[in-house]
């Protein structure tokens, strides 16, 4: 096949600049899958408004060695609300499936 091979990011419809391009396919595809293989990926473990509960799973993954991501943001139904999120990246995922029935947890 023919053609100018482009690889952009894409993020909710909008396509950012080419991040690489080339006139080759066997060698786009292999940038493509070596640059998503390299992205880390966040996996939500947790979404609660409950600071106990989430400090609860937050434990459980430092005691074994998994490293956390806490994301909260403010939930606006009410002043003062907040929402606490805990993510792990990558394969950290399957280890987290073990610790916890059900992944993610949520009570909202």
């Amino acid at each position: 096949v023919e053609g100018n091979w482009k690889i952009y990011y894409t993020e909710r419809g909008n396509d950012d600049d080419p991040i690489y391009s080339t006139y080759d396919i066997d060698d786009a595809i292999k940038y493509y899958k070596n640059y998503i293989i390299n992205e880390e990926h966040w996996h939500l473990i947790i979404i609660t408004r409950s600071i106990e509960k989430m400090n609860e799973y937050r434990s459980i993954l430092e005691l074994n060695g998994i490293k956390i991501i806490q994301n909260d943001m403010p939930d606006y139904s009410k002043k003062d609300d907040r929402v606490f999120r805990l993510f792990v990246t990558n394969k950290d995922i399957f280890r987290a499936e073990k610790l916890f029935k059900k992944i993610p947890y949520s009570d909202l």
